[in-house]
């Protein structure tokens, strides 16, 4: 999602009785190019480096939440 900063907000969700994976989100299909900083907004910090794509673990019946950023 679009936030007012220029910035984007990435949710992932687990709805499923199993630690899991998420997919892989490519920002290249959301018209995001280049390396791009991610900071997962519940834990407050930054990821390590700068990436293209994101995939992340989520506990069962959990959901993470980022801001993604050029």
């Amino acid at each position: 999602k679009p936030l007012e900063d220029g910035s984007y907000a990435a949710g992932f969700f687990n709805l499923t009785e199993r630690v899991g994976m998420s997919p892989e989100l490519f920002f290249a299909h959301f018209g995001l190019s280049g390396q791009l900083r991610i900071r997962d907004l519940w834990a407050k910090h930054d990821l390590e480096g700068r990436r293209d794509r994101l995939a992340v673990p989520v506990e069962p019946h959990g959901a993470k939440l980022f801001r993604v950023s050029p």
